[in-house]
């Protein structure tokens, strides 16, 4: 009995000393320690004290301190950025740009930023159409009036389109004044009046002159489609004296004028005449060939158609083939000069 109660004391010691040796704290000291040195401090630094105060572009500096050991270091402080506010200079409107100036609270910094233009508040509204103008829809901004026509997308109407082959009714233009067509409009298919621009003058130099008394040379023109004619003073060149005169120029400019100024615009007419005169002139002069074949006067007769020949000749000359012959005579003026 006493055998197992020193068995049981013996290895309940040994487990006992196993148990220390593995579970007790060491109770070596530290290297620092056995040489008289402090431990590493773990700092606590406090709010510090600001030495340079920031501004809204530069940082400012503080020192804080170790509430454990006292030691001090040098901290940076953010910049605190601009603070803006914005001012107003220029309401932006639907024609034109805006305008506001942001200024710092802080240190007065400013700059300036354009505000874009705004959308326009068109209304939709129906033009009808009239003597001139097509039937169109018209936009206008019922903030700042500016408009535009759907059909030409500009603040133009859209002006009927007469050709001139359907025109009911055309006055042709001058030099001056305008002409018109009068008819359907191959735009927007109603009937209604094209304007028709004036011409113009064409201006042709007739002749110039030398005024010695103002040292000018005086030019003369004359327009080829209505004769109207003018004078300019210029600047002498050097060596200019007396007259000169483009006779080819002159003459092909009369020749143009007298077929489309003068012609042309009657050409139906001429021919019409034309027609009704070799009608009525073949009437008394067939009559006379017929009695004077009757009358068995051959000579009469031949007379007769000699006459009726040359009268429908002439007049083709002078009402149908005026123009070109008017032409042949210029050139024929200007190869002999």
């Amino acid at each position: 009995m006493k055998a197992r109660i020193w068995l049981v004391l013996v290895v309940a010691a040994f487990a006992a000393a196993l148990i220390g040796a593995v579970t007790l704290p060491s109770t070596a000291i530290p290297a620092a320690a056995e040489e008289g040195e402090a431990p590493p401090c773990n700092h606590a630094w406090d709010s510090g004290r600001t030495t340079k105060a920031p501004s809204c572009t530069t940082p400012g500096e503080k020192i804080v301190t170790c509430i454990l050991c006292g030691i001090t270091q040098r901290d940076d402080i953010p910049a605190t950025g601009h603070n803006y506010e914005v001012l107003v200079i220029k309401e932006a409107t639907c024609s034109a740009t805006g305008l506001v100036e942001h200024v710092c609270l802080i240190c007065n910094s400013r700059y300036e930023e354009v505000i874009p233009t705004k959308s326009h508040d068109y209304q939709k509204i129906e033009v009808d159409g009239d003597d001139y103008y097509c039937h169109d829809w018209k936009y206008e901004c019922q903030v700042c009036g500016s408009f535009y026509y759907e059909s030409s997308g500009t603040e133009e109407r859209t002006a009927h389109n007469v050709a001139n082959a359907t025109a009911l009714l055309s006055v042709e233009p001058t030099c001056t004044t305008p002409g018109a067509r009068m008819g359907k409009c191959a735009a927007c298919g109603e009937y209604g009046i094209m304007e028709v621009p004036a011409l113009g003058h064409d201006w042709v130099m007739e002749s110039q002159s030398y005024d010695q008394s103002s040292g000018m040379t005086v030019n003369y023109y004359f327009c080829s489609r209505c004769n109207e004619i003018k004078t300019e003073e210029v600047e002498a060149a050097e060596g200019s004296l007396g007259v000169s005169v483009d006779l080819s120029e002159i003459l092909n400019r009369v020749a143009e004028y007298y077929q489309n100024s003068i012609y042309e615009p009657y050409a139906d007419l001429l021919l019409m005449l034309f027609g009704i005169f070799a009608g009525i002139w073949g009437i008394p002069v067939g009559i006379s060939y017929i009695i004077a074949r009757k009358q068995d006067d051959k000579e009469k007769a031949r007379k007769m158609l000699v006459n009726f020949v040359l009268g429908i000749v002439v007049s083709f000359c002078l009402l149908v083939a005026a123009p070109f012959l008017v032409d042949v005579f210029m050139q024929v003026i200007i190869s002999v000069t």
